[in-house]
């Protein structure tokens, strides 16, 4: 019926939560609160309840390990052995709650994927729920007709949602400021299908920016060299490794003494000059160049000891 087997303490919340569940589904939970019990032998539902007394009894039987099921073996109804098996394995709530509260607060996705998380949390919040419900129904007489229970459980349900988004990974900051700023918050399900919808964007969101540049950059460059070399086409130099530059690779093109521009390897384009030509018109560019220079301080310097130098009279 339930799976994992009855192991004792340990999972007892887990294994009477499933069970509960199923026998729910059922229609047998009577059996074990007591509404299906017959009021007297000789009534005539009686032996129908003896049916489903035996049946309910089976499945617990056989949900349990072989230790456990052995201690159970005497009893006649299911009720009973279903009040055994509380009494014996719930007895230390008090320290279960206290650490299932610091799991809950302490969860974290880490390296888990979403639904793991997501499972994981779950498990946490359903066996708290179990020990101690934070929504108990009314047992007055009369019920009670304010809505401080559907508040309380809109509150219950804000938490369970607060507490699984502030163990996501940081990669969901931005989809966790969506979440919060819809109102009415949703519910945990909702949230978890809205981040499982929208997880990639929370992944590629930063690297998609990132390769659109690195692509129009790229594009950019590419445009650029083309139009320098006339439009036609790449050329790789086998030197350097370079595409779309001819570089003359040779010591004696390397200006070291004519300022920083004139200190890299000069690249020569294909538009048929001689390399004597094309050393010639750099020269006479470097010689433009420095006539439009504006004068500097260290030029003032040097030419004001020329003139003290010749104003000197000679001995």
């Amino acid at each position: 019926m339930v799976s994992p087997l009855l192991q004792g303490e340990k999972d007892y919340h887990t294994w009477a939560r499933k069970m509960k569940q199923t026998l729910l589904s059922k229609n047998m939970w009577g059996v074990i609160d007591g509404t299906l019990c017959p009021s007297f032998q000789e009534d005539p539902v009686n032996g129908l309840w003896q049916r489903c007394n035996k049946k309910v009894l089976g499945w617990i039987l056989y949900s349990t390990i072989e230790p456990i099921r052995q201690t159970i073996m005497s009893f006649g109804s299911a009720s009973e052995v279903w009040k055994n098996l509380h009494d014996r394995f719930s007895q230390s709530d008090i320290t279960k709650i206290f650490h299932l509260q610091e799991q809950i607060f302490q969860a974290k996705q880490g390296s888990l994927s979403l639904q793991q998380y997501f499972i994981m949390f779950m498990m946490l919040w359903e066996d708290m729920e179990s020990l101690r419900p934070a929504i108990m129904k009314c047992q007055c007489l009369t019920p009670c007709t304010c809505d401080a229970i559907r508040t309380s459980k809109i509150y219950r349900d804000q938490d369970c949602v607060f507490l699984f988004l502030m163990g996501l990974n940081e990669r969901f900051a931005h989809l966790i400021h969506r979440i919060l700023n819809l109102n009415p918050l949703p519910p945990i399900h909702e949230v978890v299908l809205f981040l499982s919808q929208n997880q990639q964007s929370a992944t590629d969101g930063v690297s998609s920016v990132s390769e659109s540049f690195v692509s129009n950059a790229d594009q950019s460059n590419r445009s650029a060299t083309g139009r320098g070399n006339g439009g036609r086409g790449n050329n790789h130099c086998t030197h350097c490794h370079k595409s779309n530059l001819h570089h003359l690779h040779n010591a004696s093109s390397v200006n070291t003494d004519r300022g920083p521009m004139f200190q890299t390897t000069v690249p020569v384009t294909v538009v048929g000059f001689t390399q004597e030509q094309f050393q010639a018109l750099m020269n006479l560019l470097h010689q433009a160049s420095e006539r439009s220079r504006p004068p500097s301080l260290c030029d003032f310097h040097s030419s004001s000891s020329s003139y003290h130098t010749a104003a000197e009279p000679s001995l």
